[in-house]
């Protein structure tokens, strides 16, 4: 697990995040819904900016990467790999938010303007909305090695919902900071 402790805000992003996620992977065939697809503002201050498909982490990935890699060998099939990650998804897999890491990550193409403004920056606002709640997190972004766990799980990962990854991409680690962020009030 964690050697930091997990923040309130922390707390109730995560369990939100996979409540959101459970649901995409039992209802919505394992597709992003609305909460996991921030608005990404360019700085800490900006207003504007690109939306984004983010993944939440596991503390432990090494697991996980084995099993992503070993099903992506079993099968050239891109349904079969959909579904293996989708029936994966929603049993047991977002049933313990505190097993989440803070980092978020996304898979962007290299060349992306967006990808230039973000790094360019070094920080950013995160907005995320959902089911009538949301969260605001200023984060610091930054590209991850692709000999990072956490990106060779988010490599991993989305080729198993869509194995023609745009080439070159990067994988965009962003770390918000918990105690600048806040939840927003319920929307109507």
């Amino acid at each position: 697990m964690s050697s930091q402790p997990i923040s309130d805000l922390q707390a109730k992003f995560m369990h939100w995040q996979c409540l959101n996620r459970l649901y995409a992977a039992r209802q919505a065939a394992g597709f992003p819904v609305e909460a996991a697809t921030p608005l990404i503002c360019y700085g800490s201050d900006g207003d504007t900016g690109i939306e984004l498909s983010v993944l939440i982490l596991k503390y432990d990935l090494s697991n996980l990467i084995a099993q992503y890699r070993h099903n992506a060998k079993k099968t050239a099939d891109p349904i079969e790999r959909l579904e293996w990650v989708v029936k994966q998804t929603s049993a047991e897999y977002y049933q313990k938010p505190k097993s989440f890491q803070s980092t978020l990550t996304a898979l962007c193409p290299a060349d992306a303007p967006f990808v230039e403004k973000l790094l360019s920056s070094g920080n950013c606002r995160m907005v995320f909305r959902g089911n009538s709640d949301g969260y605001v997190l200023p984060a610091t972004t930054k590209v991850l090695a692709s000999d990072d766990a956490r990106a060779e799980f988010t490599t991993l990962h989305n080729f198993h919902f869509n194995h023609k990854q745009p080439q070159p991409n990067v994988i965009l680690g962003f770390e918000p900071d918990w105690e600048a962020g806040y939840q927003l009030d319920k929307q109507s």
